[in-house]
């Protein structure tokens, strides 16, 4: 049974768990159709974000390729709400911009999926300012208020004057609500991802108390190799031991709820459930994600 810091955790770190695995969870929509609508997001360093709507026609989108709404009328329909800047806030819509651009970088895309990230984070990533992950930008037409494009995945506020904001999300449009089986998993993806989290982070710092307090703990049950470092605190022995238990409970939940058909049809990071944690739980995207979300909150409290 779950203990009352453990409860506390899930609650309070569960959120995080969708976000483990990619920018956000939904339904894909069918890899068929010729029409197809995504949301968007940016966000900035400071108090400006915004969200958008677009919808391409598959039809004449490049993909591979470099799309062009002067040359090719990829987008049909687009709009953009900015809000938090010093200057340019305010809701935009095609016909404000002279061209909208999404460059795959040589890149096939899966118009089903999230565009940001796919192919293990490499192939489009416009976010990385270097144009090897392509792009996907707007820029401004005769409304001078308009965002524009100052940078690989990144346009700026008020004509470019204002606030930088980089695209973090991409996403076909959620289709509500989800059948019965994606409904399960999904909502077992969250649940047992967020009961692992809870369940390491409970680990570590037991962990680390022992650290701070001096007292004598080790990496094997025999007390010949001891532990003196925070980072090695993963294979402390009883810690490890409850992180397998905790890993393989975790892939033991998807099993009961998921399969590969559900889990295809999802936006987790992905697409099988051996994706997501392999037989025994040891690996994932999700058993990783995880990990290393909850090393970042350790390291924000503690500081190693």
């Amino acid at each position: 049974m779950a203990s009352g810091a453990d409860r506390k955790w899930a609650g309070r770190l569960g959120a995080v768990v969708v976000l483990s695995c990619a920018a956000f969870v939904g339904v894909a929509t069918s890899a068929a159709a010729a029409s197809r609508d995504f949301t968007i997001r940016w966000t900035s360093s400071g108090s400006a974000s915004a969200k958008g709507t677009m919808t391409i026609d598959d039809a004449v989108f490049l993909n591979p390729g470099a799309n062009n709404s002067d040359t090719i009328p990829w987008v049909t329909s687009f709009s953009v709400t900015i809000t938090g800047a010093a200057s340019g806030n305010g809701t935009f819509t095609l016909a404000d911009f002279s061209n909208i651009r999404l460059d795959t970088h040589g890149g096939t895309l899966d118009l089903a999926r999230p565009l940001i990230g796919q192919n293990n984070g490499g192939l489009f990533d416009p976010v990385g300012h270097s144009g090897t992950g392509g792009d996907f930008n707007v820029f401004k037409g005769t409304t001078a208020s308009a965002p524009n494009g100052t940078n690989y995945g990144e346009m700026t506020t008020n004509g470019g004057t204002g606030d930088p904001l980089v695209v973090t999300r991409i996403t076909p449009a959620l289709q509500f609500p989800f059948a019965t089986e994606e409904r399960k998993c999904q909502e077992t993806i969250g649940k047992v991802g967020a009961k692992y989290l809870a369940v390491r982070y409970a680990a570590l710092t037991g962990c680390y108390s022992a650290l701070l307090r001096g007292k004598a703990i080790f990496q094997d049950r025999h007390r010949m190799t001891p532990v003196t470092d925070a980072g090695d605190c993963p294979s402390e022995f009883k810690t490890a031991a409850k992180l397998s238990r905790a890993r393989q409970a975790l892939r033991k939940g998807l099993e009961k709820a998921c399969n590969d058909t559900s889990v295809g049809k999802l936006f987790a990071c992905a697409t099988t459930v051996d994706g997501l944690a392999d037989a025994t739980g040891s690996t994932g995207c999700l058993v990783a994600g995880i990990d290393a979300r909850v090393a970042g909150l350790l390291l924000d409290e503690y500081g190693f």
